[in-house]
Parts: C-alpha cells; structure tokens; sequence
C-alpha cells in the first residue's frame, strides 16, 4: 500500500494559501493603507471648491496687493482629500489662499464648473 499525499490535498492546501493571501492583503490594503473610493473622493473635492469659490468668488480672486487672504476665506485642504486627489486626480493644491488661488481655481474647473 502507497502512503503519501494525494493531488486533491495538495491543491486545496495550494487554494487555501492563495485566499489567505488575497485576504491579508485587503486588510492592510485597506485598513493600513486607506484611500477614499473615487467617488467619495470626488465629493470632498466638489465640496472644497466649492468653499473656495464661496470664500473668494466665482474668479477665485484673491487680493491683488498681496496681503493675506481674510481668515475667514482660507480654507485648508484636508489629508484625506490630499491623499485620494494625488490617487485619482492631479495633485490638489495646498489651500485656495493667496499663493494657491489661480492653481485652486484650475484644479477646481473639473469639478464645479468654474474657469
């Protein structure tokens, strides 16, 4: 009588290694790793501009003589916003303030319709 491993056993053990991996690798994908779906992605971003556009007009004007934008028209991107744009997108610029109006307002063309 022949004792050793049979074909099916092997396979199944092949199998097994194979969605043990598929699953690790979700999890520190997504758990370790998390990226917004695009979706949601786009949402923040139509939602920032939007705030932007608000803050400083449909041109996303800024002060021309180069004094800080008011406080109450800075608005910061946040680093989920940050991280899914450089992901799906082009790279959103760093706030829509002074130094970054006329890149926020291309960047926000896409999005809202403005430009």
């Amino acid at each position: 009588m022949k004792k050793g491993i049979a074909t099916q056993t092997i396979l199944l053990l092949l199998l097994g290694i194979l969605v043990v991996a598929i699953i690790a690798y979700l999890v520190y994908k997504y758990a370790f790793n998390p990226v917004l779906p695009k979706e949601v992605c786009r949402s923040r971003a139509v939602s920032w501009c939007t705030l932007c556009k608000n803050a400083y007009g449909s041109g996303f004007n800024c002060p021309s003589d180069g004094t800080p934008p008011d406080p109450d028209c800075y608005v910061p991107v946040g680093d989920d916003l940050i991280e899914c744009a450089a992901e799906y997108f082009s790279p959103v610029p760093a706030n829509c303030g002074t130094e970054c109006c006329h890149q926020a307002n291309v960047w926000c063309a896409a999005f809202i319709g403005i430009g």
